[in-house]
């Protein structure tokens, strides 16, 4: 089976993601520094990384669905994990490099979702300080002029 495109598109992915974890940490420092500038400019990046994210994971799809119609295989979906199954019940030579970075994806997407729980506790406290000093300065009538989603 010819995978050198679809590894291609996962190696590919594994940059991007690998970029998106560098892109969280500097925002996370300017979260917690308080850079409103840099946490704009952070999240400009995260967005056009996301966008490269989403394209590539339609090419990924595009590629293993093009791949089983010219194997004459049938997936339920066109998922790397299903693809692999196939793969390896057919003892096919590059299932291993594919299962791998298959694993890094994996667990860097992991990474990613606990530094995004990480940013969302920091942004979700930093409202509470704000909204709880505002409420200590003006009085408890006064909240309710900030109290909008950000």
């Amino acid at each position: 089976m010819e995978t050198k495109k679809l590894f291609e598109l996962l190696v590919n992915q594994l940059h991007n993601l690998h970029s998106l974890k560098e892109v969280m940490i500097e925002q996370q420092k300017a979260i917690v520094r308080n850079v409103i500038s840099e946490v704009e400019k952070a999240v400009e990046e995260e967005e056009r990384i996301l966008n490269r994210i989403r394209n590539n994971e339609r090419d990924r799809i595009n590629e293993i669905v093009s791949l089983a119609g010219k194997e004459g295989i049938s997936l339920e979906t066109p998922s790397v994990n299903e693809f692999l199954k196939i793969m390896k019940t057919n003892n096919d030579p590059n299932y291993e490099t594919i299962f791998k970075v298959r694993n890094q994806i994996i667990l860097l997407a992991y990474e990613i979702n606990n530094l995004n729980q990480q940013n969302s506790y920091l942004i979700e406290h930093s409202r509470k300080f704000i909204k709880d000093t505002i409420t200590a300065l003006y009085g408890a009538n006064q909240h309710k002029i900030f109290d909008r989603k950000i």
